[in-house]
């Protein structure tokens, strides 16, 4: 690995570090105080929901398998939200094996291998979500490292139309129950 990767990579997993602890979420409103999430405490707050038919990328979008149809929160222009995940493992197995041995060459094949404790490698991703427009957004998520990929790639990204750009009201109906989505999946190194 060279020195110029090596401190990229350093650069990457502190600012997804920095998204993590939440030191570059937006701040809210000091007049405002809005209601607790559930899990939410003192010292981890959750971001708030910004853009319209958002499936959030914390606890909040367990078991939500497609972005939510719900128009709960007012279009009022362009956003753009940043965000990142990040998991630092840590591994203690033990195990035995009370099989007979059986040697084969000189070696007991019924013999498991010793393994030990230690840290598991570090993985990171990074989230981008923007929503362009009245009820159209882009997503795009990308690991920065993970365990059997040590360079960064995009897992996947997508366009997501949940309303209807023109004032008509055909279209408005058939988007009260339809969804529109142009994904891509690549596989880019950026190394």
């Amino acid at each position: 690995m060279t020195a110029r990767i090596h401190v990229a990579r350093l650069i990457t997993i502190a600012a997804v570090a920095g998204f993590s602890a939440g030191l570059l979420a937006p701040l809210a409103h000091a007049d405002e105080t809005p209601a607790r999430v559930p899990g939410e405490t003192e010292r981890a707050k959750l971001a708030p929901i910004v853009m319209q038919n958002y499936r959030p990328h914390d606890a909040r979008g367990i078991n939500m398998f497609e972005t939510p149809k719900l128009d709960n929160v007012p279009y009022d222009g362009f956003k753009l939200n940043w965000g990142g995940s990040f998991t630092q493992e840590f591994q203690a197995l033990h195990e035995s094996n009370s099989a007979q041995p059986v040697i084969v060459g000189g070696v007991n094949q019924n013999q498991l291998l010793q393994i030990g404790s230690g840290f598991n490698n570090a993985m990171a991703n990074m989230y981008l979500d923007a929503q362009l427009a009245k009820n159209i957004r882009v997503e795009m998520t990308s690991y920065l490292s993970t365990r059997h990929h040590n360079d960064t790639w995009v897992k996947d990204g997508f366009l997501l139309i949940d309303g209807s750009p023109w004032a008509n009201t055909t279209l408005d109906n058939i988007m009260k129950y339809a969804t529109a989505a142009a994904r891509c999946s690549t596989r880019s190194s950026a190394t």
